[in-house]
């Protein structure tokens, strides 16, 4: 006789169910869709959304009013709505949350300046030809003209009244002489996303802006190393004992020029040690850090962005959706701590279990870091509980996107929320917007490569985003983070299983509940009444269910399978077990094809 599975159920639950869980380690009615996303961001200081609470919206207008149209949550909304058609297709969900109260604000500088020559920098004082400046916050720009004369104090003015004009836009900005600050209207560590500054007339205009500056003091009395982080891009430069900040400053702005970083570079005419760095026109800008390794009686001091700092309390939130009955298909959060995404998966893992609300729900998020540092950091294994134990949570990686990895996360998030057939293979999809919403593609020199994507996938369990063939943003392959032990559980790693267990397992709670839930067992005898079930009619009915599912082509042939379906009373006189085979259809990944020679 087959060995009988029973589900492990809480320890004095009595509450009445059918009940359903999925084991990876076995050799009339389904489930009514669920499209629903839920978006976990910031708004801004005194908008009137009830915060830490789950609440679903239909417009962008109505998200605008409740949360401000430039905060964050906004714009993720929008991001959300753009991967659809006519924003048809989810039921849009939002958890406003405050900003971080100990947190700070993210800032960054555009200060504008004469186009370098030949890695010296500029003296020039105004534009010597007229010349149009765009300047873009993840994607979200404002254009200015620029006039022959207009000094550089004079075009940064310009390009100051031009951000503050906008309601919407992400950041206020200030402007002293000839620099602009720009700063986030709201605190916190979250991806601000790029930076792009760009002249139209750059050659004739001689103008160019820049985000700060690198400064080399002191001469080294030990030799090392210099690593310039420009964006994903890393600048390795070594030092000599001896080198003083001049030779030093020269020797790695050299380096930066040598290469398609997303910043040129440039010295003074007379040289002081000091590095100023250039927005490139095309190439969006992420922050600048740098350190010095082995190098003594030296220093590097960078003076660019100042980034946020700060992360969202979600504890509250939790707990309300721990009570709540409604499940969201898909998640998109905006925060990669470690402590709020243990948060996250405790919760999302605890309504999961058998005798819960059993939600079957997935998480995404996303990071835009270099595919170096994304494995240094592993954020599927650096949660508690982690995420690698399970296939709920996808990280998204694009290196050098010009949007913010939660905008990224959003689309995505939609997408899985939006798809109506479980077992879909969402290798290859592609990310969308429309006329309003803002959407770029990594440059060229920023994209991760093959190898790097191949390693993000097998060894960290990320799901990297590409550039594919048609110049569009597109999903590479739909790794969920979980770590499969073998052959036998490596379906378990794609979101189609996921989706597709999560939808076997409402659907037998769906037909099963509505099937017996007003029955009693008539465990030894014969049924002689519709008022009673035998053991054989549970386990034909579940048959039954699986069948549909079959036919919905979700299942895979329970025809040959239904045999090894079992049904009894293993527990107490109350509760009746059934076991039977999970087999889902599985997404093809990799075609194989030899030609042999005749």
């Amino acid at each position: 006789m087959a060995t009988f599975p029973l589900v492990s159920l809480p320890a004095g639950l009595k509450l009445p169910g059918v009940y359903t869980q999925v084991n990876l380690n076995g050799a009339g009615l389904t489930a009514s869709p669920n499209n629903k996303i839920l978006m976990w961001h910031y708004v801004g200081a005194s908008a009137p959304a009830d915060l830490f609470t789950a609440r679903q919206v239909i417009s962008q207008a109505q998200v605008d009013a409740l949360c401000k149209s430039w905060s964050p949550l906004a714009h993720m909304f929008a991001a959300a709505v753009s991967q659809l058609p006519q924003g048809i297709g989810a039921e849009f969900w939002i958890v406003p949350l405050p900003e971080p109260s100990s947190g700070s604000l993210r800032s960054a500088k555009i200060k504008i300046l004469g186009k370098a020559s030949s890695g010296t920098v500029s003296t020039g004082t105004a534009a010597v030809a007229a010349d149009t400046l765009t300047f873009s916050y993840r994607g979200r720009s404002v254009k200015v003209g620029v006039s022959v004369g207009d000094t550089w104090a004079q075009i940064a003015a310009k390009l100051n009244t031009a951000i503050n004009a906008v309601a919407s836009f992400p950041v206020t900005s200030s402007v002293a002489t000839d620099t602009v600050t720009v700063v986030e209207r709201v605190k916190g560590a979250f991806d601000p996303g790029s930076i792009s500054v760009d002249f139209e007339n750059q050659e004739a205009s001689l103008c160019a802006a820049s985000p700060g500056t690198l400064t080399f003091t002191s001469a080294a009395t030990a030799s090392g190393t210099c690593s310039l982080k420009l964006g994903v891009g890393l600048v390795s430069y070594s030092i000599t004992n001896a080198d003083t900040a001049i030779a030093s400053a020269a020797g790695l702005s050299a380096a930066i020029r040598a290469d398609s970083y997303q910043c040129d570079s440039a010295v003074p005419g007379t040289p002081d040690g000091s590095i100023t760095l250039y927005y490139r026109n095309g190439r969006p800008y992420r922050p600048v850090s740098a350190s010095l390794s082995g190098v003594t009686g030296q220093t590097i001091t960078v003076a660019c962005d100042t980034p946020g700092t700060g992360t969202p309390t979600i504890a509250a939130a939790l707990t309300r959706l721990s009570s709540d009955e409604t499940a969201f298909k898909a998640w998109a959060v905006s925060f990669d701590d470690t402590t709020n995404l243990s948060a996250v998966v405790s919760h999302v893992e605890a309504n999961e279990a058998a005798g819960t609300y059993e939600k079957g729900q997935m998480v995404v998020l996303a990071q835009c870091n270099s595919a170096t540092d994304a494995g240094t950091v592993n954020l599927p294994d650096a949660t508690s509980p982690k995420m690698t134990a399970s296939s709920r949570y996808v990280v998204l990686h694009q290196a050098g996107s010009p949007q913010a990895s939660w905008e990224l996360a959003a689309r995505v998030a939609t997408e899985v929320a939006a798809t109506s057939f479980p077992a879909q293979n969402f290798n290859g999809v592609k990310l969308r917007t429309n006329e309003v919403t803002p959407l770029g593609v990594p440059h060229k020199a920023d994209r991760s490569t093959r190898t790097e994507c191949n390693t993000l996938i097998s060894t960290f369990k990320l799901a990297p985003l590409v550039v594919d063939s048609s110049g569009s943003n597109a999903v590479l392959r739909s790794n969920s983070t979980y770590a499969a032990q073998g052959a036998a559980d490596e379906m378990a790693e794609k979101w189609s299983w996921r989706i597709s267990a999560d939808y076997i397992r409402q659907s037998i709670r769906v037909f099963l509940a509505s099937r017996f839930g007003d029955k009693s067992l008539k465990r030894y005898g014969t049924a002689r009444t519709s008022r009673v079930v035998t053991l054989e009619g549970v386990r034909s009915a579940l048959v039954e269910v699986l069948k549909k599912i079959d036919d919905e082509d979700v299942y895979d042939d329970i025809e040959s399978l239904k045999a090894a379906v079992l049904a009894g009373v293993k527990v107490g006189p109350n509760r009746i077990d059934l076991a039977a085979p999970l087999r889902t259809v599985n997404d093809i990944d990799q075609i194989a094809v030899t030609l042999v020679q005749q």
